[in-house]
């Protein structure tokens, strides 16, 4: 959000001393940007999505609990160490 801001202050926003937009004055630019531009600009340089790898498989053998607190907690459970309420 930071960076669309940073990007019409300087390529879009007519600055009263200046009278052009500070990409104008420094030569970056030679007109004035809308707000679509800049989104488009912003858009083209994002990473296109690409294929999902697979989910990770957990460690279900000691029971739904055992392997749940198992990869909560990173500790391995057995039967006995289990207390029912």
């Amino acid at each position: 959000m930071v960076a669309i801001y940073a990007a019409h202050y300087n390529f879009a926003r007519i600055h009263k001393t200046l009278r052009i937009t500070p990409s104008m004055a420094a030569g970056l630019s030679d007109h004035v940007w809308s707000l679509e531009e800049i989104v488009m600009m912003a858009d083209s340089y994002m990473p296109k999505p690409g294929k999902r790898g697979p989910y990770k498989k957990y460690d279900m053998e000691g029971g739904a609990i055992d392997g749940r607190i198992k990869w909560w907690t990173g500790i391995q459970l057995r039967g006995a160490d289990i207390q029912t309420g």
